[in-house]
């Protein structure tokens, strides 16, 4: 299988220093979440605090100033391929930490909602570490055009 993506990103934005797995679980257990829910996730609570809504923040307000700088407008429908340093150990960020940081995309107005429908492709990939960041995201974000799968064009939401 060969993964080829074609074009330039609309807009290539980093956010360091999420938080490791050990530190997700100290706020869920400090928060009196460490026994399973109804879903069956024992970090239900996670989605409530402060942790999860500075990460929402400081992504409105990074992805508010490119575009008030004029760098990017809405979007129709997007890709965002997730490069996530792989140099912190036992680091599954793109479980608590992704849909928060999306949620302050939506927020700044990047796209109209952060559902399939604008937002139908979402790829974390595992990268070596750059830039000398240990824990860091850069959300790389495509305008979507089309979506080929063996020579075969993919239906988008509409």
């Amino acid at each position: 299988m060969k993964l080829i993506i074609e074009g330039r990103p609309v807009i290539s934005v980093c956010i360091n220093d999420i938080p490791t797995w050990n530190e997700s679980i100290d706020v869920a257990r400090k928060l009196g979440s460490t026994r399973r829910s109804r879903s069956g996730s024992i970090y239900r609570k996670m989605e409530h605090t402060s942790m999860t809504r500075q990460w929402r923040s400081t992504a409105y307000y990074v992805m508010l100033e490119h575009m008030r700088a004029g760098k990017v407008g809405m979007l129709r429908q997007a890709f965002v391929l997730i490069r996530v340093s792989s140099l912190a150990h036992r680091w599954d960020v793109h479980n608590p930490w992704i849909k928060p940081i999306l949620d302050g995309f939506t927020d700044a107005g990047l796209w109209e909602d952060d559902s399939y429908k604008f937002v139908p492709a979402v790829m974390p990939m595992w990268s070596p570490n750059w830039a000398g960041a240990k824990r860091a995201c850069e959300f790389v974000i495509y305008e979507l055009e089309e979506v080929i799968i063996n020579g075969h064009i993919q239906e988008l939401p509409a």
